[in-house]
């Protein structure tokens, strides 16, 4: 099982048609659309007031415990990353055995 270490959150928001399917980055499910949203893509937008067209793509499992786990060991393995830490191969490879872990419990079910 290879891990998407840089995949989207659960969420994508892409301009309208310009994405027919797409797979959760967390979890590898295929994800759910909503075509032709009106609405903000992003705190800044919603923040702002502003609007524009898009499709929605959410994970059905994107606010499960398991799911908010796995991404945030992938963040904090990006940040580890961009900060250069020295630990950051051993942080990985730790995050990379949790998550096969989660994901293998997950599909037992």
């Amino acid at each position: 099982m290879k891990i998407d270490w840089y995949g989207n959150n659960g969420y994508s928001f892409p301009k309208p048609g310009t994405v027919k399917k797409m797979i959760c980055g967390v979890c590898g499910t295929p994800m759910k659309v909503k075509r032709n949203v009106l609405g903000p893509t992003g705190w800044a937008m919603a923040a702002a007031g502003r609007k524009c067209k898009h499709d929605s793509f959410a994970c059905p499992h994107v606010k499960k415990d398991w799911h908010q786990r796995i991404h945030n060991l992938k963040i904090d393995v990006y940040l580890a990353e961009i900060n250069k830490a020295v630990d950051y191969l051993k942080r990985k490879k730790s995050a990379e055995k949790e998550i096969k872990k989660i994901l293998k419990k997950r599909a037992a079910r």
